[in-house]
């Protein structure tokens, strides 16, 4: 419809009041509140470590993720991480994914990372 309009706004929500069709109300962490027809969510992405027990894995890891090297290898050797868990300022999917391909091959193709094709096939 020709009224329809767009309104940006930055906080977090504390507690959805109303939720009927067509209406929205929310109140915000800073006391600010909220009432639309629709409401777009952006979340950021952290991962959820705390329960992991990484610390008894030999995994040493900050509050921002899990530190790997070049090979997305951890502080215990045999094990790997990629993606939104790492210590990494990029948290994009893209690099997610390269990050799970590196850490594969370091995983599965040690061979590959020494420079040599002994075992691979060609």
């Amino acid at each position: 419809a020709g009224g329809d309009r767009l309104r940006w706004m930055r906080g977090r929500v504390r507690e959805v009041l109303r939720l009927i069709p067509g209406e929205i109300t929310c109140l915000l962490e800073d006391g600010r509140y909220i009432v639309a027809d629709q409401l777009i969510v952006a979340a950021g992405r952290k991962a959820s470590l705390q329960h992991l027990n990484l610390g008894k894995a030999g995994v040493s890891f900050t509050s921002r993720g899990i530190l790997v090297d070049g090979d997305c290898r951890t502080t215990a050797p045999h094990i790997f991480a990629a993606g939104d868990c790492v210590d990494h300022p990029a948290r994009f999917s893209h690099h997610a994914g390269w990050q799970a391909f590196v850490a594969t091959k370091a995983a599965l193709l040690p061979w590959w990372l020494r420079g040599g094709r002994e075992g691979g096939g060609g």
